[in-house]
């Protein structure tokens, strides 16, 4: 509507919604809530003098607009979010061992020779090489949470760490692997490979 249409509609207008409605338009909406606490007659008596229909209007105009958009806004982000969700990569999760404590779970089928995971140690630089046995608080330091959940298993593992370089270690399955099913190595075989990465201790569980 324009200021023609609000003159011309003056005299259908009750006197009390009037004074409320004019303040919306002329003033602009943003303001009206401070006249209305301002309006002592408002405060004081909603029943009479416009207040209730003051309170009315502007709820229409202006309070339920807003609510309209963060609504359809909130909904477009849950959309947006659930995307993300569905188009991020899998990884391996953890959960409860029945080998010991925590372990990393299969976070879909793997074929023999998958990648699991890409790079076991990624928290150091790539250029530097890691083969003979280091500290165990840089090796703590470099080894990603992931691979901190890797149970030792000496006859059913399923896994294993191999490396081109020394630089970069992946995780491959060994054979295939069902989607659930935790992810095992056998520490002594790759402590052979790579004497930096600890064998087993006597105390290990046998599977």
């Amino acid at each position: 509507f324009n200021s023609l249409t609000v003159i011309l509609t003056l005299p259908l207008i009750p006197k009390y919604l009037i004074n409320s409605f004019l303040f919306i338009v002329l003033i602009g909406k943003q303001t009206f809530f401070l006249f209305f606490l301002a309006n002592p007659c408002n405060v004081a008596k909603l029943n009479s003098c416009g207040g209730f229909f003051t309170i009315i209007l502007y709820y229409i105009l202006y309070i339920k607009p807003q609510m309209e958009r963060i609504h359809k806004l909130a909904i477009v982000l849950a959309i947006i979010l659930f995307a993300l969700y569905l188009l991020s990569p899998s990884k391996p999760y953890e959960a409860q061992s029945k080998i010991h404590n925590r372990g990393l779970f299969a976070d879909k089928d793997y074929q023999k020779g998958d990648i699991i995971l890409d790079n076991v140690f990624p928290n150091k630089n790539n250029n530097e090489i890691l083969f003979n046995r280091v500290p165990t608080h840089k090796f703590k330091k470099y080894i990603s949470h992931e691979g901190t959940l890797i149970n030792h298993c000496t006859i059913n593992y399923n896994t294993d760490i191999i490396s081109k370089d020394h630089k970069i270690y992946k995780l491959i399955a060994r054979k295939q692997i069902q989607k659930d099913q935790e992810l095992t190595a056998n520490y002594d075989i790759i402590h052979k490979n790579y004497p930096f990465i600890a064998k087993s201790k006597q105390t290990y569980r046998i599977c």
